[in-house]
């Protein structure tokens, strides 16, 4: 029963970050800001759920599980991130690749830490 609690999230997390990512090419930003946006949102997101709905229960752990493994598993896209600034790489954009991988590495920790906060306040 659980897996199909983690694929439901998933499922959730994935249809997410496909309409964060039409939502940034839409105001006109380049696709990899979508890729950005959603890992520091899902870091913040991991760090809060970590921390303020540890479970306790059977019930518990599989509303958790959906939580991180499903939704935030399928929303946030590091593979995506990683591929992307690959691609600018060779492409010759080296420090457009650089900023790729630095933004949202600095801005994801930040995120997690802001979550944990957050979540252990609740």
């Amino acid at each position: 029963m659980t897996v199909i609690w983690v694929a439901a999230g998933g499922a959730i997390g994935a249809s997410l970050r496909y309409l964060v990512g039409r939502g940034v090419v839409r105001l006109g930003a380049e696709g990899f800001w979508s890729t950005a946006l959603v890992n520091v949102l899902g870091a913040f997101a991991l760090g809060f759920v970590l921390m303020a709905f540890a479970p306790e229960d059977e019930q518990q752990r599989r509303w958790f599980l959906f939580m991180t493994t499903g939704v935030l598993g399928g929303f946030t896209t590091f593979s995506t991130w990683v591929a992307e600034s690959a691609t600018l790489w060779t492409d010759g954009r080296a420090w457009v690749a650089v900023a790729n991988l630095a933004i949202p590495l600095v801005a994801g920790l930040v995120g997690v830490v802001a979550g944990l906060t957050l979540g252990a306040r609740t």
